[in-house]
């Protein structure tokens, strides 16, 4: 049994009892309207003490006792952790309910840090809001749901005639309400105070994740360790815990939790204390961009030849640099006669020069997909020249080959603890751009495909499958895409993505899988539609062997070849589209 030390007791127990009581249980509920009817909000949920906390305490201090505080702020395990000194320096350890008069503290804002914990702003993925300031997450976390009668003086309403309030602000406000743990909960008061009834706790009944899906309460305040897919990370005052080179110290959802008190036993309990040193180690961490359809012909090759290779990736550049695997799915294979280009060419035979390579080296590309159906228009020969371009500038292959053997290697990587393999292939055809046992070409959908993504998840590796699927002009897969996906993850991949697609397609949460239908173009001339103007850079975010969170890059297409960021405006209006369009079996397991 844990011996707690109580530094005093109240001989007059009744006085005191009734005062504890009065501090405990003086919030009253508040009520808001929805819709013209008045609801009751719940009241923020405290603590309660029991009875048994103002009685008398069986064991006292003596002087070889070591009295040690447990701050109720530390996050579940590291509080677990704690409770299991039970002796430091030959001293029993009694645990204080207060600080005072502990020797040691265990806790929050340490005078000498052990561990520094990093926390994100979450919202359920299909969230159209991308960031939130310090000042409304404050705001969120202190103000009632209350909506104050505007009306003064001479105009306002008598006590039996009050306005009801604003449906619109009634329903902002339970839009805008924060669910979060016991742990959280008691991490933000330590450090902001007592919160107002936007702020709900979830317990054992409740699932942060489905409520917010399912259920009023939208925000939540989740620990870097268990952020999932199913969740949007939000930037805080442009601070995402996602960001590349995201620095923790500068970030206002970040603490520290060690020692106060007598350092005489630091030592010792550090020892004891098996805390990790933070739940945010960039060595456990891998970030790749995924993205779509690149064909360095036609009308983008003549404003390349006009503004120069590296055109096309001016106004997104960063993006394609901010990761440590960058990926483009190049459909057209360079070839050194390739003429000069025609911007009204109709004919549907691609080549690239090979002065435009210089733009794939720009946006630093690690992998190079293979599966489109154009690599061979000129032939075997372009296509092999352009496997000995990527060899020598240390790109790495997939979905296509020297032959079919070599086109069925899934490219394998190690980084950062992350065993993380990409793999892909051709559904749609043409046959004649297949890899064969002799012939180089792409690696054909067939069973031996869905064998070797089993093969890789038996051998312990997070697989990214790339799919090049039939070509079709709409944001909704049809029925036969859907199942031809789900089949890629019923065999083991973890995130599938549609190379085919010129026009951006929705999401799905299957099977504990991520599946992005298609991305849509990244350097392609398709000018000739918004669908086909539109298109997402993809930024996967793999932590500790699991893909923990996904970021939509949004862009928009201009002069035939120079994608650039969309406007708030523009972006809004297209994810809001995107997730309309997507099929949401986001609890499937």
């Amino acid at each position: 049994m844990v011996k707690r030390y109580r530094p005093f007791s109240c001989p007059l127990f009744l006085i005191c009892l009734v005062f504890a009581s009065t501090m405990l249980f003086g919030c009253g509920s508040a009520d808001m309207s929805i819709d013209g009817q008045e609801t009751a909000v719940e009241p923020t949920p405290i603590l309660q003490a029991t009875p048994t906390d103002f009685l008398p305490v069986e064991a006292t201090p003596t002087p070889g006792n070591l009295p040690v505080y447990v701050d109720p702020a530390l996050p579940s395990d590291l509080q677990e952790q704690a409770y299991t000194i039970h002796e430091i320096g030959g001293r029993e350890v009694v645990f204080s309910d207060s600080r005072e008069p502990a020797e040691v503290v265990i806790g929050l804002n340490p005078e000498r840090p052990l561990s520094r914990w990093v926390y994100a702003v979450t919202a359920p993925f299909p969230e159209l809001r991308d960031s939130v300031t310090a000042a409304g997450l404050r705001q969120w976390w202190q103000t009632d749901c209350a909506v104050e009668n505007s009306n003064t003086g001479e105009e306002a309403q008598s006590e039996t005639e009050q306005a009801e309030p604003s449906p619109t602000a009634a329903n902002a406000c339970v839009e805008e309400s924060l669910l979060v743990s016991r742990d959280v909960y008691f991490l933000l008061v330590a450090n902001w105070g007592a919160p107002g009834s936007r702020v709900k706790i979830c317990d054992e009944s409740c699932s942060l994740l489905q409520d917010a899906w399912t259920g009023g309460n939208r925000y939540s305040i989740l620990p870097y360790e268990e952020l999932e897919p199913r969740w949007k990370v939000l930037s805080l005052e442009n601070e995402s815990p996602l960001d590349y080179e995201f620095q923790a110290e500068n970030y206002m959802l970040t603490f520290e939790f060690g020692l106060s008190g007598s350092a005489a036993f630091d030592e010792e309990i550090r020892t004891r204390l098996s805390w990790p040193q933070t739940n945010l180690d960039p060595d456990k961490r891998t970030v790749v961009v995924l993205t779509g359809v690149t064909a360095l012909t036609r009308a983008i090759a003549w404003r390349m030849e006009a503004e120069g290779s590296l055109y096309p990736a001016e106004k997104i550049r960063d993006w394609m640099l901010s990761a440590d695997f960058t990926h483009v799915s190049n459909e057209v294979s360079f070839f050194d006669e390739c003429r000069y280009p025609d911007p009204e060419q109709r004919e549907l035979r691609f080549c690239s020069s090979p002065a435009y390579f210089d733009l794939l080296l720009d946006v630093d590309v690690d992998l190079v997909e293979l599966t489109g159906n154009h690599i061979l228009d000129f032939g075997d020969e372009p296509f092999l020249y352009s496997l000995d371009l990527y060899d020598e500038a240390g790109m790495q292959a997939f979905g296509g080959g020297r032959s079919l053997e070599e086109s069925r290697k899934p490219v394998l990587l190690s980084h950062n603890g992350n065993q993380i393999a990409f793999f892909g292939c051709n559904k749609a055809g043409p046959v004649s751009t297949w890899a064969t046992e002799e012939e180089p070409g792409s690696n054909p959908c067939d069973d031996e495909t869905f064998t070797i993504l089993e093969q890789l998840q038996n051998s312990g590796y997070l697989t990214f499958f790339t799919y090049q699927w039939y070509e079709a002009y709409s944001s909704s897969p049809d029925s036969s895409q859907v199942t031809g996906f789900h089949r890629a993850v019923d065999a083991g991949a973890d995130i599938v993505s549609g190379s085919q697609a010129h026009q951006p397609q929705g999401f799905e949460f299957y099977n504990g899988a991520f599946i992005h239908y298609g991305p849509g173009n990244l350097f392609f001339d398709q000018m000739w539609s918004q669908d086909t103007r539109e298109e997402f850079v993809v930024v996967y975010i793999i932590y500790d062997g699991h893909h923990i969170s996904t970021e939509l890059k949004t862009a928009i297409l201009e002069d035939f070849s120079q994608p650039r960021p969309m406007t708030l405006l523009e972006r809004e209006s297209f994810l809001e589209k995107m997730f309309a369009v997507s099929r949401w079996n986001h609890f499937t397991e």
